[in-house]
């Protein structure tokens, strides 16, 4: 059987052990922190814990060619460009080139022949199918920095056969009035939506995250 003192010595060296382990843990942790990089307009923080936007829509998936391409994207209540939702992949990756006449409001907007591959990638997405849909804005802009609080356009082009499109634009606010919008749609030409009704019931919906 081991001696009192031996027990003592025993304990008290995995005591040591256990504390050199919990601060070698620490300075990790530490260093780890201070070596990462920080975004100096949100502190750090994941964009999902301090707001999002909703965007709902309702899409009838026209059954022909030369239709179907859409992109959502925001601007400043000035009209400059922010960034870009989304954006259907074949006008995204390229095929305006063949198309002139896809998203052309958009395309100028954000100049989206300058942009960088990893952009293009992280936008770009399938044409969805018919029915409602929804999709989130993280309030970050072309660049990855949070945007300021405020109020911003949000704007959503369709191409429903050729030359004739729907762009619908809303006002949503950031942490600001108003924190819901429905878009109001403005069809080019005029009588577009005689070629087919491709988008309805454009919205948006700003959900605050955690103070």
């Amino acid at each position: 059987m081991m001696s009192k003192s031996c027990n003592f010595r025993f304990y008290l060296i995995l005591l040591v052990c256990l504390l050199s382990m919990q601060l070698l843990s620490w300075k990790q942790s530490l260093a780890q922190e201070c070596s990462s990089p920080k975004n100096d307009h949100n502190n750090g923080e994941a964009p999902s814990e301090l707001c999002r936007v909703k965007f709902s829509y309702f899409l009838h998936v026209q059954p022909r060619m030369a239709s179907n391409q859409v992109a959502l994207w925001i601007e400043s209540m000035q009209g400059d460009y922010i960034t870009t939702v989304f954006a259907t992949g074949y006008t995204a990756r390229g095929g305006y080139q063949q198309r002139p006449l896809s998203l052309p409001q958009w395309r100028q907007a954000s100049n989206w022949d300058q942009v960088r591959q990893d952009y293009v990638d992280a936008v770009s997405m399938a044409t969805p199918i018919s029915g409602e849909h929804t999709i989130f804005w993280d309030c970050r802009d072309k660049n990855g920095f949070l945007v300021t609080p405020g109020r911003y356009l949000y704007k959503m082009e369709g191409n429903i056969f050729w030359e004739n499109r729907v762009v619908w634009t809303g006002e949503i606010g950031i942490f600001v009035p108003p924190n819901q919008s429905q878009a109001k749609p403005e069809y080019i030409p005029e009588r577009a939506f005689r070629k087919g009704i491709l988008l309805e019931n454009v919205g948006a919906r700003f959900i605050p995250g955690r103070p």
